[in-house]
């Protein structure tokens, strides 16, 4: 799969967990330690911008105004990223400055562990994509090294899933995440 078509997989399934959020789950807890769902969202949602530069941007708080923007901001990220030169481009973010290349990867992990968080927070199935879930995987051990990890740092430390986890449960078990089975 490449990035770009997994890129809009992920924004996909996002929007796809989205759709269920209604206004008595924005201020659930998720597995995304010390944010709601509402954060979750939000933080989805700048996110996409950032990809085009868009730093300063405002929505919604609604669940109406939250499905809008995060539906305007998916479609700008990934018509940003499917630019001729869009995986070529230097970004510059909070860690620093990166390439297309693996800025589209950071996105789609980001924003398809994202979804995993928001359907855990609603009781909604974590089973969300098994090959998109398996490419991220593989990625994430290339990728995330021991100093990115733990307090103060953008992931926690890796969990065990537990005996009978989906690939989307194995994924984010890896990135910090506590899975529960039923």
């Amino acid at each position: 799969m490449e990035y770009v078509d997994a890129h809009k997989k992920a924004q996909e399934i996002f929007r796809d967990v989205l759709k269920d959020v209604s206004e008595h789950h924005l201020d659930l807890p998720t597995p995304c330690s010390e944010w709601t769902v509402r954060d979750v969202i939000d933080h989805v949602i700048r996110g996409n911008y950032r990809v085009s530069g868009e730093t300063d941007v405002s929505f919604g708080e609604d669940p109406v105004g939250l499905k809008h923007a995060f539906s305007s901001s998916a479609t700008l990220a990934h018509s940003v990223f499917s630019l001729e030169d869009g995986l070529n481009v230097t970004y510059t973010l909070p860690i620093g400055e990166v390439p297309g290349a693996i800025f589209i990867r950071l996105r789609t992990s980001d924003v398809f562990v994202h979804a995993w968080d928001l359907a855990s927070a609603m009781s909604k199935s974590t089973d969300l994509d098994s090959d998109l879930a398996q490419l991220l995987l593989e990625n994430a051990k290339n990728f995330l090294s021991e100093s990115l990890r733990g307090e103060g740092r953008p992931f926690a430390m890796e969990k065990i899933a537990p005996e009978g986890s989906n690939d989307t449960d194995r994924l984010c078990a890896f990135l910090g995440r506590d899975i529960r089975i039923g």
